[in-house]
């Protein structure tokens, strides 16, 4: 399966003035900051489908309660380094609360990204996001791991594009965020694993009570016929 033909050339420009550390600049388009190529925040997970080609089968179901949380990891398929227009998505990871889409992870091939600077990559990213309200900054809690950089950030109403690069491993992700639902999605979390932190004693009795069954009738019904 491939993504729709909404390839950009998100790596074939070239800074021509120094990156600064902050910018300040107009407020990005609030349409654009809810797309990544075809896919929109909050949209459904059958339209994420559609739109990727990806099966119902791939979508993972994460909690059930409070409130349903799915992911589906979208992997591209395999093209030769040599390829020189090859696309530079290596996988778009997205997450659905509620079954409305509020965040794509999208991560990019590091030998398409190899040799870009900060300024390379926001250059192409400004092409459709407009200029980023800052860059360089340090992470938010809770936005990005402690093991990566924030190289810049472009936000609206109720929408944020973070970009992000590994401090260790090179790996370039851009994450799009709808901000309420994916802070409604973070408390669904927290309170789904509070429920099966309180129910794990109960589950696991359950667990010890169905597996000591389970021997007993073994044994009901094996004993009567065994002759060594």
């Amino acid at each position: 399966m491939t993504l729709p033909s909404l390839r950009t050339s998100l790596f074939g420009m070239l800074a021509t003035t120094a990156f600064a550390v902050a910018l300040e600049a107009a407020p990005a388009d609030t349409a654009a900051l809810s797309r990544y190529r075809g896919f929109i925040l909050e949209s459904s997970v059958a339209e994420v489908l559609g739109t990727s080609g990806a099966r119902p089968a791939d979508v993972e179901t994460l909690h059930t309660r409070p409130a349903p949380i799915q992911q589906l990891e979208w992997r591209a398929p395999y093209v030769g380094s040599t390829v020189v227009d090859a696309d530079p998505v290596r996988s778009i990871l997205f997450a659905f609360h509620e079954g409305q889409l509020y965040q794509m992870t999208v991560t990019y091939h590091r030998e398409r990204t190899e040799g870009l600077s900060t300024a390379d990559l926001v250059a192409a990213l400004t092409e459709t996001y407009g200029p980023p309200v800052a860059s360089t900054v340090r992470a938010r809690a809770g936005q990005v791991t402690s093991e990566t950089i924030t190289l810049a950030r472009w936000t609206g109403p109720d929408q944020s594009i973070t970009l992000t690069r590994g401090s260790y491993a090179p790996d370039v992700q851009l994450i799009v965020r709808a901000t309420g639902r994916a802070e409604r999605a973070a408390a669904t979390i927290r309170e789904a694993r509070a429920l099966d932190t309180a129910e794990a004693p109960a589950r696991q009795q359950e667990a010890r009570d169905k597996a000591l069954a389970e021997a007993a009738a073994a044994k009901r019904r094996n004993k009567p016929a065994f002759k060594p």
